[in-house]
């Protein structure tokens, strides 16, 4: 990740006046102005989220934490931690968006062009077919004019569609994001339902003496989500990074890259299980917000703060029960 970062940042330095010489990762180093004074403020309910998490490790099972990163020592998880807030933001709320500038344009440009080969490949096709099967040839031309002004009147209908692609999925995608968390009641629906399975979960479990370590971070997630999810949302849409002036295809494009580096940062936590992975996500939305509001100097600290909680909660927590396994011999 840390290479990754540097060389991106490489290219861009050496590139950056012939390639999307607009985007800067450093305009929006810090929007908010009044850094130490604010940091706090903005930052507290996540960072209590974060000491939660570290709790949560009372239910765990010692067993499967062998060998993880919970196992190291502590100064090792604040070097962790520190690297994390740094490059993951530098990268994924940083310059990994210029890299998706650059890749959606291009994937945007080589799938129209796609499409239009296969359109082209299909009429061609069915004329030959039509010049097969019917003999008169009158018949012959009147088919193939019907089938060519079928063709352009698809053309013309899908044409705003064909011409950007991938640009209109970005605007497609993002209004479903708006519907979700902006303009109706579905996400606090889908999150009672979840709490109220979680609530049932937590009930047999603890009936029939199992951990109920994964219900409770189920029941974090929810709660994450129903806080995190509209502010980045809401920050999407008034991205500080999308020249002034934009059409409306550039923007798509500016919103797509930000959440195609989103998407990246939860590939990146694969390694974390489907957990990981969901929660990736859905905090990757709350980095968003973070740096297109208040800016990247926040995501970078917000991030390194919230890391470093979760361990030393889940740290605190360890010495704890080595204690009580220690005072029981």
């Amino acid at each position: 990740m840390c290479l990754l970062v540097i060389a991106s940042f490489i290219l861009w330095y050496l590139t950056n006046n012939w390639i999307f010489p607009e985007f800067n990762p450093f305009s929006y180093w810090n929007i908010n102005g009044n850094f130490w004074e604010s940091i706090i403020p903005i930052s507290y309910p996540i960072l209590i989220y974060a000491i939660f998490l570290g709790q949560l490790d009372w239910f765990s099972n010692e067993k499967a934490q062998d060998g993880t990163i919970i196992s190291e020592n502590i100064i090792f998880k604040g070097i962790i931690s520190l690297f994390a807030g740094l490059f993951e933001e530098l990268g994924h709320r940083g310059i990994f968006i210029w890299i998706g500038l650059i890749i959606i344009s291009i994937t945007n440009r080589v799938f129209s062009l796609i499409i239009i080969v296969l359109l082209i490949i299909a009429y061609i096709s069915i004329v030959e077919k039509i010049d097969l099967e019917i003999k008169n040839r009158n018949i012959k031309l009147v088919s193939c004019g019907i089938l060519l002004y079928v063709f352009i009147k698809f053309w013309i209908l899908l044409k705003p569609i064909l011409i950007n692609p991938l640009h209109v999925i970005n605007g497609l995608i993002l209004q479903a994001y708006q519907w979700v968390v902006l303009e109706s009641l579905i996400l606090y629906i889908i999150s009672f339902f979840l709490m109220a399975l979680a609530l049932l979960l937590i009930k047999r479990e603890l009936k029939e003496n199992r951990p109920i370590n994964i219900t409770l971070r189920l029941m974090s997630f929810v709660m994450l989500t129903v806080y995190v999810l509209p502010k980045g949302v809401s920050a999407l849409s008034d991205l500080p990074i999308i020249p002034l002036g934009a059409d409306k295809w550039l923007v798509l494009l500016y919103i797509g890259a930000v959440m195609w580096s989103n998407v990246k940062f939860r590939a990146g936590h694969k390694y974390q299980g489907i957990g990981g992975v969901l929660h990736s996500h859905v905090f990757g939305f709350y980095m968003i917000y973070i740096a297109f509001t208040f800016g990247l100097l926040y995501a970078i600290v917000i991030h390194f703060m919230v890391d470093l909680l979760i361990f030393l909660s889940e740290h605190v927590v360890q010495i704890i029960k080595n204690r009580g396994k220690i005072s029981s011999y």
